[in-house]
């Protein structure tokens, strides 16, 4: 079911529509936690919800004012929430809330019709939302990563839990959405935690979902340093081409 109302909210004529993200959102700013582990990592069980419903709502809103007035019961069965149609609205109400209160988004209410949502700037300042891609200085530094459609359209951002995502969003960052590192990317735990707000336990209970979804595989790699110490290194192989499979065909 997620799969076909992830098609029915993908905006018409875009159905390969990657969503971009900025990379201002997956890092921190100093000492303050990135927006994405603001959202994700604080609040409890809802958060989960919230993270996923944001990245959402950037990807069913590619065109100016970038909003949407889809239903808050399509929200939940996009997200596989239980009961979709009762608590899961309930749910997607709780996460709207605490993103309006944050400033990642705004609404308009309509009586008697869903009401207008409006995503607002990825780090959480209120500012009008803009693409990523606009204003950037060609062969300059990427600025931003893509979360790819089929993540929405073959029910991955359904199966996986919300910590999943957000590591696979910061592999794209690292790698150039996959491009740069086909063949492993290295990812430190102090690097995911200083530049990610990631902690270990986060970090690694997110690779486990991704490996036991088959989109990454892992190996430390232990090497031994100055002074006879030996250090350990995780080395991440991205498996990109598993997500043309549809996530319940495939997921261990």
């Amino acid at each position: 079911m997620a799969q076909v109302l992830a098609n029915r909210i993908t905006p018409p004529g875009t159905e390969t529509r990657d969503c971009p993200v900025r990379l201002g959102f997956l890092r921190s700013a100093g000492q303050e936690p990135s927006p994405a582990a603001r959202i994700l990592l604080t609040g409890g069980a809802q958060s989960d919800v919230r993270f996923k419903l944001y990245l959402a709502l950037l990807w069913g809103s590619p065109a100016e004012p970038h909003g949407t007035d889809h239903r808050r019961s399509d929200w939940a069965r996009l997200l596989s929430l239980p009961k979709y149609s009762t608590s899961g609205v309930r749910r997607i109400s709780t996460a709207l809330n605490w993103l309006d209160e944050n400033s990642f988004l705004s609404r308009s209410d309509r009586a008697g019709s869903a009401s207008e949502i409006t995503v607002l700037s990825e780090l959480g300042t209120g500012q009008t939302y803009t693409k990523p891609s606009e204003n950037v200085t060609r062969g300059g530094q990427p600025t931003y990563c893509r979360l790819q459609a089929h993540f929405f359209t073959n029910g991955w951002f359904a199966a996986l839990p919300g910590r999943a995502v957000l590591f696979w969003l910061i592999l794209m960052s690292e790698t150039n959405d996959g491009k740069a590192k086909p063949f492993g990317v290295w990812l430190s735990q102090r690097r995911t935690k200083e530049t990610f707000s990631i902690s270990n336990h986060v970090r690694q209970s997110a690779m486990l979902d991704l490996k036991n979804a088959g989109l990454i595989t892992y190996r430390q790699i232990h090497r031994r340093e100055a002074f006879q110490s030996m250090t350990s290194r995780t080395q991440i192989t991205l498996r990109i081409d598993q997500l043309a499979q549809r996530a319940d065909d495939t997921a261990s």
